[in-house]
């Protein structure tokens, strides 16, 4: 039993009449706090070893699609350069160039934009800005007691696997070895599935002016309106 449920067991016998003497759940709930408390020093590690690693990556791109439970499927980009930002959902692109001071807010179908005035740009230099969701999901349920049962690769990475499963909900994480993101996931919840999967970790040679032209859009400069 994983060190957080033999805590919650330990505390509901304490609380249930007939199971077991106080002292000896005090005892169990003692030792499935001291399990739990060595998990999460454990998940804070490797948590400070990825991050390390993430923040020597400048220059990426990461393309992910997601697919709800009806089956209506997303698709999602973020690139990172020495130069600027750019998170693409679809045909709708938020862009940041690094020491412009202003952030553009463009549609890729329609060719049109519009720009604002951006007081920090400290928030599109950290990695996974935009979509942490994504791709951090899986510490949660490693505190909850994921269990690793496997290794795959995901997208060219070395991924290992981790699953969940409680009253019927289960959970599969395909996590990467090196930088500690979610690479894949599925997700089931009463007969319903969702899934999330990168398909493209390009790390170094990432130019924005593949993803983004400026000169190709109608853009409407909002910042003398106040953003």
């Amino acid at each position: 039993m994983q060190a957080a449920a033999a805590a919650f067991v330990a505390l509901a016998m304490l609380l249930t009449p007939g199971c077991g003497s106080a002292l000896s759940g005090l005892d169990k709930l003692a030792s499935g706090l001291e399990g739990l408390a060595a998990e999460l020093e454990n998940v804070a590690d490797d948590w400070n070893k990825y991050e390390a690693e993430r923040e020597k990556l400048t220059n990426y791109k990461i393309a992910i699609i997601s697919v709800d439970e009806n089956g209506n499927a997303s698709n999602l980009t973020e690139l990172k350069t020495e130069t600027g930002y750019a998170m693409i959902i679809d045909n709708s692109i938020t862009y940041v160039e690094f020491g412009a001071g202003k952030m553009y807010s463009l549609n890729s179908s329609d060719k049109i934009g519009v720009s604002v005035k951006l007081e920090s740009e400290d928030t599109y230099k950290s990695f996974g800005s935009l979509i942490s969701l994504h791709l951090f999901g899986f510490e949660m349920y490693r505190i909850m007691g994921a269990k690793k049962t496997g290794s795959e690769k995901v997208a060219g990475r070395s991924a290992d696997i981790y699953t969940y499963e409680l009253q019927g909900y289960e959970c599969k994480f395909w996590v990467d070895t090196q930088y500690g993101l979610t690479l894949k996931s599925v997700m089931k919840n009463e007969g319903e599935t969702k899934t999330m999967e990168i398909k493209e970790f390009k790390i170094g040679g990432v130019n924005l002016g593949d993803a983004v032209r400026l000169s190709e859009y109608e853009i409407q400069d909002l910042s003398e309106f106040g953003g």
